[in-house]
């Protein structure tokens, strides 16, 4: 991937994260007093995962449903100590799950993240931590409120590639959710139009039809509380990856969705000049 094009992408990330964060804006209503919280009590606070992918490429026409947040130790009991949440329960990540003007947040120790506390990745820190994700278009953290004058920092592990090639692969093949992530690829691919990396295939593959593991309506009902690509869609594109596979078992593969479910998803106006032909507005 040239550096000019990974350079541009994340300038634009950085512009939209700035934008979205100030007070007159969707984010900053809702979310301008625990920004100012954080900054106050000089937390280390990273906005995680599909959060920042979705700013990316969505914009920030609207305020996000949820956040993910990742602090370290010394951060997490000042939260603890400071932020009025509603409905708070303990998350599946040893850190706390609840409400902040309406909008659910995750928010938990960066030392409690799967991977680090089961040793698959050694180094518990913000600049490692996109490399715990499964999925390479989770594998982004921004920091949420920078000491003024520092920059924001950014990290990421494949995430730019992954945009910059319309592409979906893994970066932690170990996974307790095979049947969720699977599932999950295919939402990231109706949202985004994006194809299959041959890895993600052989891990589908394998799990659709040597694990024999194919009930993903129940898996959508615990996870989302709804149907996000129904089981016959999964079932047609599961059919399709396997004839591709058996023609080249090197391929990629692009799954279909029926028109009416497609969901718009690309870069807003405001083109990046890449290039590469195919990549832009």
């Amino acid at each position: 991937m040239p550096d000019k094009n990974r350079h541009l992408l994340e300038a634009k990330l950085r512009r939209k994260l700035s934008k979205a964060l100030r007070l007159e804006s969707s984010w900053g209503k809702p979310f301008g007093e625990f920004i100012d919280l954080v900054q106050r009590n000089r937390m280390s606070a990273f906005l995680f995962g599909g959060t920042v992918r979705d700013l990316l490429l969505h914009g920030a026409s609207a305020a996000p449903r949820d956040l993910d947040i990742v602090v370290d130790y010394g951060s997490f009991n000042i939260f603890l100590g400071s932020f009025p949440l509603e409905q708070m329960s303990r998350n599946r990540f040893g850190g706390i799950k609840g409400k902040f003007n309406t909008v659910e947040i995750d928010i938990w120790p960066l030392r409690k993240t799967w991977a680090f506390e089961r040793g698959y990745r050694e180094e518990a820190t913000f600049r490692a931590l996109p490399s715990t994700t499964f999925f390479n278009l989770d594998a982004i953290v921004a920091e949420l409120a920078p000491a003024k004058g520092r920059p924001r920092r950014v990290y990421e592990y494949g995430f730019f590639e992954g945009v910059l090639e319309r592409k979906i692969d893994y970066n932690l093949e170990e996974t307790e959710f095979p049947e969720l992530n699977t599932v999950r690829g295919f939402v990231l691919a109706q949202r985004t139009g994006f194809h299959f990396s041959n890895r993600i295939c052989r891990f589908m593959y394998d799990l659709y039809f040597k694990r024999r593991h194919t009930h993903f309506e129940e898996v959508q009902h615990k996870h989302y509380k709804r149907i996000r690509v129904a089981q016959e869609v999964i079932d047609y594109n599961m059919d399709e990856l396997r004839r591709i596979l058996n023609v080249n078992p090197s391929s990629t593969f692009l799954p279909r969705f029926p028109r009416q479910i497609q969901e718009e998803f690309w870069f807003e106006p405001e083109p990046l000049c890449f290039e590469w032909a195919g990549v832009g507005a």
